[in-house]
């Protein structure tokens, strides 16, 4: 694997397989970046032995995202950390793998930090804002 922290986004369906696609228009030089859905036909315990064989495959220096906090990617996630201190971070959107993927070189828990940040500030009432700058 390369020195930067690998990403692993765990979702319902193909919305990680997506955000990879989407994040190459943002970040071409995108290799350390890996999708693994969970599909109707799947049952938990055979989304969670392909996450284990990813996990085992990037090493330790991963950061996890997965899409709905409480849904069955996160859970799978969670269940991982007693093996290794994998930050995980729910609510994954494409703001999220765009930083995610310019900042890879720090640690995973600096790029975790940087990730959470991100999110928080990508969620913004854009028409509450643009009404009150042009209300000024």
């Amino acid at each position: 694997m390369s020195e930067g922290c690998n990403i692993l986004i765990l979702t319902h369906g193909n919305l990680g397989e997506a955000l990879v696609e989407t994040s190459k228009m943002f970040v071409s030089d995108s290799n350390e970046i890996y999708a693994l859905g969970l599909y109707p036909s799947m049952m938990a315990e055979e989304f969670k032995q392909k996450v284990e064989m990813k996990l085992e495959e990037l090493g330790s220096n991963t950061i996890i995202l997965t899409d709905i906090f409480g849904g069955t990617p996160a859970n799978v996630a969670a269940s991982f950390l007693a093996r290794e201190d994998y930050p995980i971070i729910t609510g994954v959107n494409l703001g999220m793998v765009i930083e995610g993927l310019l900042n890879n070189q720090n640690t995973k828990h600096e790029l975790s930090k940087i990730i959470e940040d991100a999110a928080h500030n990508s969620i913004v009432d854009l028409s509450s804002k643009l009404r009150n700058r042009n209300n000024k």
